[in-house]
């Protein structure tokens, strides 16, 4: 999801329930530009987390070198 001027937009949901806000989740990571992905279901264990944080990273600095290379 990405802030908009009335909240949060979702770019993508699956399954129920989806958060209106990343607050509302259990897990939260930032991504590029503002965007955040927000994770909701089964409580996810601390290796799970461990790689979701990692891997959250690794994307906003992928899409970050991308722009910049852009």
């Amino acid at each position: 999801m990405r802030p908009s001027d009335t909240g949060w937009q979702h770019l993508a949901s699956a399954g129920h329930p989806v958060p209106a806000a990343p607050e509302e989740a259990p897990y939260c990571a930032d991504l590029a530009d503002g965007t955040v992905l927000a994770l909701t279901g089964s409580r996810l264990t601390e290796p799970d987390a461990h790689l979701l944080r990692r891997s959250s990273r690794n994307c906003a600095r992928r899409t970050s070198e991308a722009t910049c290379a852009g």
